[in-house]
């Protein structure tokens, strides 16, 4: 995979368009609302992240306070299909299917590493916003 998340030169402007909608997701735990008990773990640097809900691709890649992009990695194997991916400060992330109410959570580290840690069956379908703090 490149080093830069991109999609393939046949996929039309209206699928391009979907994807971007359906997430391809840049969460910056850096700028999200600060933990009362310190810093970010993330210092100067936020982790993002890349997602493409149409083919389930994946990347990570990290943003300094200088605007300087380094990418970390692909990430291969995510469920197609999340409607919301919301980060939270301290770095974890919970993925979500309104569809089907099924969810997900895994870490992305300072060096932005990601890491998936479970599934959630169960949520209710049909939520339309989700907010991490």
């Amino acid at each position: 995979m490149s080093p830069h998340p991109s999609f393939s030169s046949a996929a039309s402007s209206r699928s391009i368009h979907r994807a971007v909608c359906a997430l391809i997701v840049c969460v910056s735990f850096a700028a999200a609302a600060q933990e009362p008990t310190g810093p970010s773990p993330f210092g100067s640097s936020s982790a993002l992240l890349f997602y493409n809900a149409a083919s389930g691709e994946g990347a990570t890649a990290r943003l300094d306070s200088a605007g300087t992009y380094g990418f970390v990695g692909s990430i291969p194997g995510f469920a197609k299909g999340w409607t919301h991916i919301t980060g939270t400060a301290n770095g974890g992330l919970l993925f979500y299917n309104a569809s089907t109410g099924d969810g997900a959570t895994a870490r992305i580290d300072s060096a932005g590493t990601y890491t998936f840690v479970s599934s959630i069956p169960g949520f209710a379908r049909g939520w339309t916003h989700i907010a991490g703090f």
